[in-house]
């Protein structure tokens, strides 16, 4: 399973089986109200409606036991053979619904036996959803779980919108009274019919990898042991799917329901609204799956969740107030002015995360791309000059040997600038210094050490030869300095003042180091840099340091990256490099 083609084979074949879980609960959401008259008659439709919601709900209460039992199964006997069976529940529970008869033929026999086939749907997909996510992190290339265990939710969007273009088209051939007695169970017929066709798939699944190397393989009474001993992180485990698991379900299974008997739509309108959800879902869950790979689970989990707190209740009072087609599609993300349009609070923050995911989403393209073509991967840098020009150089010529597929962006700049390009997702990594007043708190700072400023002419200017100088000597002489404002001129800057002396009369400006040292040599000017620049440097031997001290020091270089941020394999074989040329070099 080592190439990117067999693995993509092995994602679709485990997650067709997870599309016959998430298309049954579909289909009984979005025919809850016939279900409801068919097995729960009574006085009241409204009483109705919650015996079958809640028959519905009662597949929840049985996925817990499902992922104990089952979940120890595939632990002990293996991935493929548990996920077999999970799929045989989930077929006879779709069975029972498909053909039980109604509560006029079979009396209250009818809504028992649909409970008892919701009862095996929920306990088989108790470990289907965990059972396909552990099959997918285990067989996903490095730093790309998030990615790979996406589809485990985009396979379901693909149920979501072939039931809800089930139910358009039913409810075109059918009329409504039709659709009432006996057309709901169409899609329950035609679920039994792919059944065949998802086990042959299935079946050809093959064992993890990872799996197969395990020597341990624990027994149920162990797997029991261990939740007792870890309840605590079970219970938060579990408490972490409650946001996604109620929002899902509202806005997937429950939206039928609500465009019809609250928002009195046709069945027509909220059945393409459905259809809409699940594409944009299938589209987005991978996007943003790969997006937690590059800024961690936790980030986004918490902004999402944040989000949808937020946008729920405004959201669904402003459709009750105001039922559509269109609001039901989604929330006002625009509103009409007498000269135009401008984004609502909505919009904004859809446009905010859109063109932050857009930037992430061309990264990965490219590192994919790399990947794809037998690359290592893909790293983008921002190096200070000084940096650029000595440690990044040894780096990349050394990386370079062991590691000649690795693809590398290099940009050259100032801290600050680096660092916002960085903030603001242009860049995996910096080699640089941390700006002053610059905001540090979603950044982590790894540092490489320290150097000196040191004043610097050409091997040819009458001062190489002196052997003792001062400042006063020096300050009507043409000055090479870094551009200002910059970190770097700051820090020139301060030395300049704490020698109790004027900044020089005549100075030459530049942010390039080459420049600099091009102009040392060729002129008598005289130059500033950091003393790595010209220890690095070719040509040294046609520079001269000046016996002068220079205060303050340079605050201490290194690796800036984002926080909370996965790195990626490409991106941890740069940092590893950096820091063992870092460490050669300081050896000698």
């Amino acid at each position: 399973m080592a190439s990117n083609k067999s693995k993509g084979v092995a994602i679709f074949r485990v997650v067709s089986g997870n599309f016959l879980e998430m298309y049954d609960f579909m289909v009984y959401g979005f025919y809850a109200t016939a279900i409801a008259k068919t097995f729960f008659p009574g006085d009241n439709p409204f009483a109705s409606l919650m015996l079958s919601l809640a028959t519905f709900g009662a597949g929840f209460l049985m996925r817990p036991l499902g992922a104990v039992f089952l979940g120890a199964y595939i632990d002990r006997h293996g991935r493929r053979q548990g996920l077999i069976i999970t799929l045989g529940l989930m077929a006879m529970g779709t069975l029972l619904i498909a053909f039980v008869p109604g509560y006029a033929t079979l009396g209250v026999a009818a809504p028992l036996l649909v409970l008892f086939g919701r009862l095996l749907q929920g306990f088989s997909a108790g470990v289907e959803l965990g059972g396909v996510s552990v099959y997918l992190s285990e067989i996903a290339t490095p730093g790309r779980k998030g990615f790979f265990v996406s589809w485990q939710s985009a396979s379901q969007q693909v149920a979501v919108v072939f039931a809800g273009l089930l139910g358009v088209l039913l409810n075109q051939w059918l009329s409504p009274q039709e659709m009432g007695e006996w057309g709901w169970r169409v899609p329950f017929f035609i679920g039994c019919l792919i059944v065949p066709a998802l086990f042959v798939i299935r079946r050809s699944l093959e064992e993890t990898p990872e799996f197969e190397a395990r020597t341990h393989r624990p027994s149920l009474s162990q797997v029991l042991r261990s939740i007792g001993q870890n309840f605590g992180v079970v219970l938060a485990g579990t408490a972490m799917v409650v946001m996604t698991t109620v929002s899902f379900y509202l806005i997937t299974a429950y939206t039928p329901t609500f465009g019809k008997n609250e928002l009195q739509l046709s069945d027509l309108d909220s059945l393409l609204v459905t259809m809409c959800i699940g594409l944009s879902n299938f589209i987005w869950l991978p996007v943003m799956g790969a997006f937690s790979d590059r800024i961690g689970r936790k980030p986004l989990l918490l902004g999402a969740s944040a989000l949808a707190l937020l946008t729920a209740y405004p959201a669904l009072s402003w459709l009750v107030r105001e039922p559509s087609f269109a609001g039901l599609l989604g929330v006002e993300l625009f509103e009409r002015l007498p000269r135009g349009m401008r984004a609502t609070p909505f919009g904004e923050t859809l446009i905010y995360y859109s063109r932050m995911i857009f930037a992430e989403l061309s990264g990965m393209r490219e590192e994919l791309v790399a990947l794809e073509s037998g690359n290592l991967g893909r790293v983008t840098v921002g190096a200070i000059p000084a940096l650029a020009s000595s440690l990044l150089t040894r780096t990349i010529a050394t990386l370079k040997q062991s590691h000649p597929r690795l693809s590398m962006s290099i940009q050259v700049d100032t801290s600050d600038v680096l660092v916002q390009a960085l903030q603001q997702d242009q860049l995996d990594v910096v080699l640089g210094r941390i700006p002053s007043g610059a905001r540090t708190d979603d950044l982590v700072f790894d540092s490489l050490g320290e150097e000196e400023l040191c004043v610097v002419v050409g091997a040819q200017n009458p001062l190489s030869q002196a052997r003792k100088l001062d400042w006063g000597e020096l300050q009507e002489l043409t000055w090479v300095l870094q551009q200002h404002p910059s970190p770097m001129r700051g820090i020139v800057n301060q030395a300049f003042h704490n020698a109790r002396i004027d900044l020089p009369s005549s100075i030459v400006e530049t942010t390039s180091i080459m420049t600099l040292l091009s102009l040392l040599q060729q002129t008598d000017m005289i130059g500033i840099t950091p003393r790595s620049v010209i220890e690095d440097y070719p040509g040294k031997h046609l520079l001269a340091i000046l016996p002068i001290q220079l205060e303050p020091r340079l605050p201490p270089y290194g690796l800036i990256t984002r926080r909370n941020r996965v790195h990626s394999s490409a991106m941890q074989t740069f940092m590893a490099s950096v820091h063992a040329e870092q460490a050669r070099h300081l050896a000698k």
